[in-house]
């Protein structure tokens, strides 16, 4: 949940809350769940009774608000989803920063703050959609162009770093991204390194929608109680599993019959 509150000089109070189960589609998933009714039906009805958050991030957001209006199951969708709902920020450094300064009573270090700032007059004094957002930013070029221009930097970046690992440029540390142990605390930074090290040391081409898919399987695995990955992603969350035992039992792959368990766990879901 979100709700901005307008107050004197132009200043905003902005209250986040983000309670489990939390889940993670990605705008994929969303469209996929989306176009089955019954689907549709079960997620939104196990979301509200569970008074569960989803996970959602300006990538997903403008995905899906480029075509909203062609998507009619999309949109009823995200209507269901009202306000249980938290804007993700899926630059993991940035993440990793706030979480090594993050202390209780403050905003939950994922959330994307900077990312709504430009929304504040628009959407305050009530509680903020997920509909109301997607309505605000879709059609608007400018936030695609950047958000694209900045995931392209990102894959000539690493291919560069790439292609200086398989070069053995004495510049490059070869210990860079080891991730150590995993802190609950600051779940951000094993997921993130965890994840740089299996991509930067291997002989996979990267290419935009790898980069997009890395940041937001980072985000997924650090915050989300369930979370529904691409065959790809789920392997390499799987790849996680001896510092992370439980994740097993969060991570779900795209197929039917996983989709029915993804379902099925969330809807029957117990949180200690």
């Amino acid at each position: 949940m979100i709700k901005v509150e307008a107050k004197e000089n132009d200043t905003y109070l902005v209250t986040v809350g983000m309670k489990s189960p939390i889940v993670y589609l990605d705008h994929w998933a969303v469209a996929k769940i989306a176009s089955n009714s019954s689907w549709r039906k079960r997620f939104i009805d196990a979301l509200h009774k569970n008074k569960g958050t989803l996970l959602f991030s300006s990538l997903n957001i403008i995905e899906l608000g480029r075509h909203i209006n062609a998507q009619p199951n999309v949109k009823m969708h995200l209507d269901g989803v009202g306000t249980n709902w938290c804007f993700v920020d899926v630059n993991a450094p940035a993440v990793i920063e706030r979480e090594e300064k993050w202390v209780s009573g403050q905003m939950p270090p994922c959330f994307n703050e900077t990312g709504l700032r430009s929304y504040y007059p628009y959407i305050h004094d009530e509680p903020l959609t997920l509909s109301k957002i997607v309505e605000l930013v879709s059609g608007q070029k400018d936030h695609y162009d950047d958000i694209y221009s900045r995931l392209d930097e990102n894959v000539d970046q690493m291919t560069d770093i790439q292609e200086a690992i398989k070069r053995k440029d004495p510049k490059i540390n070869q210990n860079a991204y080891k991730p150590g142990g995993y802190n609950p605390q600051q779940p951000t930074k094993y997921v993130y390194y965890s994840f740089m090290r299996g991509t930067l040391w291997s002989t996979l081409k990267l290419a935009r929608n790898h980069i997009a898919d890395l940041q937001h399987a980072t985000a997924a695995l650090a915050y989300a109680d369930f979370i529904l990955l691409d065959g790809h992603w789920h392997q390499q969350a799987l790849n996680l599993l001896k510092e992370l035992p439980n994740l097993a039992n969060r991570i779900f792959r795209d197929s039917p019959n996983e989709m029915e368990r993804y379902l099925q766990t969330f809807e029957n879901v117990q949180l200690s």
